[in-house]
């Protein structure tokens, strides 16, 4: 529910006598811009410097704003539409006589229009080149703000009609205008470009506006934005224009601008201001993300490439994502959280890590879960975990201690001093650079490590029953380069993965039962306990119990046996591999790619077309079919998965095909205005120019040869669309609108 307003006798009274002076209140200053025809002390040079920043309107080609030019209707709609951020494609037609679906403010009329901001006339047209009146900028903007006003029948202004009378005293009491003078209003006067940016901005710092687009997001819990642009008094997203809470100023500042385009942010709002920021996601390249010295109480995800996050604590995690391939770094930050290294759900072997860059920064825990990654860091590293498909790491820095949990064979190297690492997995690791690492676990009989030339180990313990050469692979180069061997209680000899349980118990029962012993002959029993263990799929590095004995085959199974006093052998290969990969090879044959394309208009109407990301995604799932129709081991588990996969692709991919857009159009008014033009001669001051002659100055010939150039370069496109060139048409006969009110007679007199 809106709040009610309170007005007391004092604020017009003093609304009054300020008007005598000037005809809007002022704005605040924001950073300077420079304007060739305004001057900083005029008093919608802040305001029109607000709206340059955000991009809502531009400058001339010549430096000027020319803030003193006459708006028209179409023109406003824009503006507003553009100031409240509307979706000016997807909207519904008001059906005006005079705004075809081409015109180029069609998009934005039609959106206020849909929301009831403005209106058209009883004979149905809307009128898009009239002049826009006072009038009508009061109504527009008391919808577009939805403001509200108890001065209806308290307006001190005579000359408003009882039509208007509601919008035009909802600008009062807001201070959004003081009126003409004292009495009157002036309503039927026509808007300039500089007052409309007065209005606006005061309409927009109104405590009581309230922009209709956002009424509904008005809400006390935390909802998701996506920033568009950051201004130096508000941040502008997905779901509004709102103001910054001071205690968040210096992170959601305009220095930020850059590194929060486009990011994601879920904050709380009240009163229109954020006075909560949760989480950040960062999505634009190339930049730094500057937090201030503040606190992000939630996580915070980086999609982007050759990122910096400097001065900021985390207090979340912080997590970087698949599509970081090159560079990251960070600067005096503090993660409470783990510092995440790729997307669990989306990694594959096909995607190659970044470069992170710790400077200054403590971070408890850094979980590294896909391929090549490489750490630098100017301060110790606490805690590393390699798992997943890691298969490089490169630590730069001291650690205390990396736990590798990786299902592939994994090289760690780099410079610095490791305390520890401990390997929980049964995959085998390289160790190389030029470090020196003070403790290697190994906490299973199956990981083999290799050492580099220049690694030393002071201290290797192995399990219980295992020699050094046993341990490390290539033991007769290297054992110079550990100081000290240990053979430990075997702390898990037995499969840790819950998942392989049953398929474990399976196997340790039919081994059991049958009492098989392993004498090289094909007894009844050994084909017995093959056939029996070829229905049974279980992971490599899966352990199970025998008869001691020496290597042998199930089938293409190798088992492996550990040790000669025990009965515990290790499954080296998957028991069944057959699968059918019929199906998946032939889906991947079945995919036809279309055109690629940013938005279609260079391509015909009878082909479709995708961007390149959305083509890039189908073959990124194709690259990752293949590989599984690749792999011998492949299961049908993962053949089907791929498989399912693939298709939801496929299906993504499909729908996101759409027809070109480009089409023959109608250039001939285009061509016959250019060819219409003359021109007239240029002079100083016209005192060259006969008094039966027109001229212009050199600047305003280079302005209008300027939008001639741009309206033939249209004219010369054989890819413009319709639109465009209605646009090229409408921005052309305005500029010779302009040339020709720029013309005068010479003042030069013969003798």
């Amino acid at each position: 529910m809106k709040k009610k307003l309170h007005y007391f006798k004092a604020t017009v009274a003093t609304a009054v006598l300020a008007s005598a002076v000037t005809p809007f209140a002022p704005v605040p200053t924001v950073a300077s811009v420079y304007f060739n025809d305004v001057h900083e002390s005029d008093y919608f040079y802040d305001a029109l410097a607000e709206l340059y920043d955000r991009g809502v309107v531009q400058t001339f080609p010549n430096g000027t704003i020319r803030p003193h030019q006459n708006l028209t209707r179409g023109q406003t709609a824009q503006i507003i539409a553009d100031v409240l951020q509307l979706d000016t494609d997807d909207v519904t037609n008001p059906y005006f006589r005079d705004i075809s679906t081409s015109h180029p403010y069609y998009g934005a009329i039609a959106a206020l229009s849909e929301l009831g901001i403005i209106g058209g006339y009883e004979d149905g047209t809307f009128r898009p080149n009239a002049y826009v009146q006072r009038h009508h900028i009061a109504k527009f903007l008391t919808n577009a703000f939805q403001l509200e006003t108890t001065l209806a029948d308290e307006l001190p202004f005579t000359d408003v009609p009882e039509a208007y009378r509601y919008y035009v005293a909802a600008l009062y009491e807001n201070q959004i205008t003081t009126g003409k003078t004292a009495k009157t209003f002036n309503g039927t006067a026509n808007v300039t470009r500089g007052q409309l940016a007065a209005f606006i901005v005061r309409a927009e710092q109104s405590q009581w506006a309230e922009p209709i687009v956002t009424s509904t997001q008005r809400q006390s819990g935390e909802f998701s934005v996506t920033v568009k642009n950051i201004t130096s008094t508000t941040i502008q997203t997905s779901q509004g224009t709102y103001r910054v809470d001071e205690k968040l100023q210096q992170l959601l500042h305009a220095t930020n601008r850059k590194a929060l385009q486009d990011a994601q942010l879920v904050i709380r709002v009240s009163n229109n201001k954020i006075s909560r920021l949760s989480s950040v996601t960062l999505n634009s390249d190339n930049t730094t993300f500057d937090g201030g010295n503040l606190v992000i109480p939630g996580n915070v995800l980086v999609n982007a490439d050759d990122l910096t996050i400097k001065n900021v604590t985390i207090n979340g995690n912080l997590t970087i994502a698949n599509e970081v391939t090159n560079y990251f770094s960070t600067n005096n930050i503090s993660v409470d959280g783990n510092l995440e290294i790729g997307n669990r759900v989306s990694s594959t072997s096909f995607y190659s890590g970044p470069t992170i860059s710790l400077q200054d920064s403590l971070i408890k825990t850094i979980d590294a879960q896909v391929n090549y990654v490489t750490i630098n860091s100017n301060n110790i590293l606490l805690d590393v975990r390699a798992s997943e498909r890691l298969a490089s790491l490169t630590l730069n820095a001291r650690v205390q201690k990396v736990n590798v949990n990786t299902t592939t064979p994994i090289t760690i190297s780099g410079s610095g001093a490791i305390e520890q690492i401990a390997v929980n997995s049964t995959s085998d690791i390289t160790l190389t650079g030029d470090g020196q690492i003070s403790e290697v676990i190994l906490n299973n009989s199956i990981t083999r490590i290799s050492l580099g030339d220049y690694i030393y180990i002071k201290k290797l313990i192995s399990p219980l029953g295992r020699s050094a050469q046993a341990s490390v692979l290539n033991y007769n180069l290297v054992r110079g380069q550990i100081r000290e061997f240990e053979s430990s209680t075997l702390n898990n000899y037995l499969y840790n993965d819950t998942s392989g349980e049953s398929e474990f118990a399976q196997v340790r029962t039919i081994i059991e039962t049958l009492n098989i012993k392993w004498e090289g002959n094909l007894s009844a029993t050994y084909l017995e306990a093959q056939r029996k263990l070829a229905q049974i799929k279980l992971p490599a590095g899966t352990y199970v119990k025998a008869q001691a004995g020496t290597d042998y085959y199930i089938g293409n199974v190798l088992i492996h046996l550990i040790n000669d006093d025990d009965t515990i052998i290790q499954v080296i290969g998957p028991i069944q591999v057959a699968t059918n990969k019929s199906s998946l090879q032939n889906l991947i044959s079945t995919i036809a790619y279309v055109n690629v394309s940013i938005d279609g208009k260079d391509i015909g109407q009878a082909q479709k077309w995708t961007t390149s990301k959305e083509r890039q995604v189908l073959h990124n799932a194709v690259t990752v079919a293949q590989s599984v129709i690749n792999n011998y081991y492949a299961t049908q588990t993962e053949v089907d998965n791929a498989y399912t996969l693939l298709q939801s692709a496929i299906k993504r991919y499909y729908a996101a095909q759409k027809w070109g857009n480009y089409s023959q159009t109608n250039k001939a008014y285009l061509s016959a205005e250019i060819s219409a033009i003359t021109f007239v001669k240029t002079s100083i001051d016209g005192t060259d120019i006969g008094t039966t002659q027109k001229w212009t100055t050199l600047n305003e010939l280079i302005v209008f040869q300027n939008a001639i150039h741009s309206a033939q370069a249209v004219a010369n496109n054989p890819l413009a669309t319709q639109r465009e060139v209605d646009t090229a048409l409408y921005t052309l006969q305005i500029a010779i609108n302009n040339y020709a009110a720029a013309h005068q007679w010479g003042r030069s007199i013969s003798l």
